[in-house]
């Protein structure tokens, strides 16, 4: 039998954020000055002035934090002429929150499942048997 805690918490964590994401922070943030606004991130048309590139290239700018318990419990033992094994695993996702880049709102994934970005379900388990024949 385990039992492990974990508590993982990743800085500068590789994200992509979408370009539209960028260029809706970078106008929202007061005179322009959010790191999105700068020329990696977007850049105008010297002609018309309008978005002509949107970059949505991974980048080291959100954090990561999960906690929660895995539990797993193996058994061996003899079934008649058989060797049977028994073998159940368990996931208690207590908090997994995303933050995707500075400035951002915390995006809570614990307890969530779908939305495009997988399944986070509080509770998730595994068990198998098996009892090979002869």
């Amino acid at each position: 039998m385990t039992v492990d805690y974990f508590d993982i918490k990743i800085e500068d964590a590789i994200r992509s954020i979408p370009g539209s994401t960028k260029l809706a922070v970078c106008y929202a943030a007061a005179g322009l000055a959010h790191p999105f606004c700068g020329p990696a991130n977007f850049t105008r048309s010297p002609l018309t002035g309008e978005v002509n590139f949107l970059s949505a290239q991974p980048s080291n700018a959100g954090m990561e934090q999960m906690k929660g318990v895995d539990v797993g419990v193996r058994y061996d033992f003899d079934l008649g002429e058989r060797r049977a094994s028994f073998d159940w695993n368990t996931t208690y996702l207590k908090e997994y929150v995303i933050t995707p880049f500075l400035g951002a709102a915390p995006i809570e994934f614990d307890g969530h499942v779908g939305g495009g970005n997988g399944g986070y379900p509080h509770w998730r388990s595994n068990a198998s048997f098996s009892a090979p024949g002869s």
